[in-house]
């Protein structure tokens, strides 16, 4: 099961962040609003690569492809999803 979560900043209340958990995922993984990315977000871990719960995708990192995979999950797809589309569906 995934679940998105939101972090917003305390001095403004806007989202900066959305929280990925899911079950058997052992890194801290989130999506953060970079308005100068070509998507307007990233995907940002903390932890070892080898603890993801999702098998590789070739040619992507491992963080990107657990992201996807929990997006998926969620009803949303890494590749065509907004920034708003991903705050819409965390709670």
């Amino acid at each position: 099961m995934t679940r998105l979560t939101k972090w917003c900043s305390p001095r403004t209340g806007e989202v900066k962040r959305v929280n990925i958990e899911r079950k058997g995922l052992k890194v801290k993984l989130w999506i953060e609003r970079i308005p100068e990315a070509p998507s307007g977000f990233e995907v940002r871990y903390y932890g070892n690569e080898a603890d993801f719960s999702v098998p590789r995708v070739p040619g992507e990192p491992p963080h990107v492809s657990e992201a996807r995979a929990a997006l998926a999950e969620v009803g949303l797809d890494l590749n065509r999803c907004s920034w708003d589309d991903i705050v819409a569906k965390a709670k």
